[in-house]
């Protein structure tokens, strides 16, 4: 199931740092073109500074040629200007002033919570993951308008804000004023404190995103759980957006056992393989966790541990992005970002626009994402979704088959009135909506895919 959340609003990127740009282009025609480019993009900046009537510097003509040519290349290629080098760096290097919660925008257009940092402003105030944003500072968020309230929320000049959230299908509103957060992106423990019961010789990591740090503190996390015991381990990368491809190699080579861990491919089709020389891997099992959101450089480490026999996958098929993003500094101090080469399993597997299957497929019900249009025999091919969603949130359905009967429709009269709702048993957008947040809040509470993994784990 692809799921419902298939597009971020945190980075979705595996980066490479490259040196100072240089100009190389393929041929020696190329060169002559981008030089004769060059002078013409001078001149008519110059003619506009000479002659337009409105207010403009050369800086915000430069970044508008810079935001022009990213827009010319892939989704993942873009231009980090200098006002958005606090955002970019807090990622990539993992610190920040925030309210402490990384969100992403699923296909009807909801802003919902990816993760909240433990200790964060947003964890005290009782966010938890999976909660839905739907106004900041009264400002609706299904209108369009996300790009315009991120930058907002991102800016260092915000320093408050009211959030209106819905959690498990109530609506709230909090008040959450920044804070400096040094954020951990590895948080290891013992298996008990998410599975109650689970032995005391089974650990749980998970890792949030791959950013500088990142490597070290799995190298600690590693060194920890060894020390208490722990022999299996349960490796968290759902909801896992990628990063900095360094750090995820530095990983793969703590956990993948001898041999190509992947291999990059540039333009020209040249091949260069990364290898690990990892004798022996520091536990006796892993399984690793993955779902739609699990997105390139967690896809990269997912498969190695897959296809090295090191680990079994357990979820659902991953986001499908496994192409690598070079980061090339400017001399004003900004950055160009775009897509410089794809990557490749040990066995030559491909992820790009295609993700990781999981060993073991998890299969939960799938979200509505919208209203449920009946025909004229009060049926609907999607109606089953609707069924074995209800059966999930515990409601009593009728046949299992695509007619909207008695007993289905009482179980939406039921969920409507009991959350404010008209009960007329019509599943529009509205009650849709409100399917799918109470079914993504059972999912994350009664974690199927993270008792499926320990099972397998177990043995059992």
């Amino acid at each position: 199931m692809k799921g419902i959340f298939v597009r971020f609003a945190i980075l979705t990127l595996i980066f490479s740092f490259a040196l100072p740009v240089s100009v190389t282009a393929s041929t020696p025609n190329d060169r002559r073109e981008i030089n004769r480019a060059a002078v013409e993009i001078a001149a008519v900046m110059q003619n506009i500074m000479d002659n337009y009537m409105g207010d403009i510097t050369v800086q915000e003509l430069y970044e508008a040629a810079l935001h022009g040519m990213a827009s010319v290349l892939d989704d993942h290629s873009r231009y980090i200007s200098l006002s958005d080098l606090a955002s970019f760096e807090r990622t990539y290097f993992g610190s920040s002033v925030a309210f402490g919660i990384t969100y992403y925008l699923n296909p009807d257009g909801r802003i919902v919570i990816a993760s909240v940092v433990p200790g964060s402003p947003a964890a005290a105030a009782g966010i938890v993951q999976g909660d839905i944003l739907a106004r900041v500072d009264g400002v609706d968020l299904y209108s369009g308008n996300y790009e315009d309230i991120f930058e907002r929320l991102r800016s260092p000049e915000l320093q408050r804000a009211t959030f209106d959230i819905y959690s498990d299908g109530d609506l709230r509103s909090v008040s959450l004023t920044k804070a400096r957060i040094d954020a951990s992106t590895v948080h290891a423990e013992l298996a008990s404190v998410r599975i109650p019961g689970a032995p005391d010789h089974v650990g749980y990591i998970l890792i949030e995103r791959f950013s500088l740090g990142t490597a070290a503190e799995m190298s600690e996390a590693i060194a920890y759980l060894r020390h208490r015991g722990i022999t299996h381990l349960i490796l968290d990368l759902r909801y896992n957006p990628g990063g900095d491809r360094d750090s995820v190699t530095d990983i793969s080579r703590m956990l993948v056992p001898e041999g190509v861990i992947y291999s990059t491919v540039d333009r020209r089709g040249r091949g260069r393989p990364i290898h690990s020389r990892l004798d022996n891997t520091p536990f006796v099992e892993m399984v690793v966790l993955t779902n739609s959101a699990t997105a390139s450089a967690s896809e990269l480490l997912a498969l190695a541990l897959s296809e090295s026999e090191a680990a079994t996958v357990v979820g659902q098929r991953t986001f499908g992005k496994g192409s690598i993003q070079t980061i090339f500094p400017l001399m004003r101090g900004d950055y160009f970002i775009f897509t410089t080469m794809e990557y490749f399993g040990r066995n030559g597997t491909p992820i790009n626009n295609i993700g990781v299957a999981p060993d073991v497929e998890v299969n939960i019900p799938v979200y509505l994402e919208g209203e449920v249009v009946l025909d004229d025999n009060n049926s609907s091919y999607r109606m089953i979704y609707v069924k074995r969603l209800l059966q999930h949130l515990g409601y009593p359905v009728g046949s299992m088959d695509r007619y909207f009967d008695t007993i289905t429709r009482m179980s939406i009269e039921q969920i409507q009135g009991s959350h404010g709702l008209t009960p007329d048993g019509v599943i529009d957008s509205s009650t849709a909506f409100l399917l799918d947040t109470l079914l993504h809040r059972e999912l994350i509470r009664d974690d199927v895919i993270l008792l499926q993994g320990f099972d397998i784990l177990m043995g059992t």
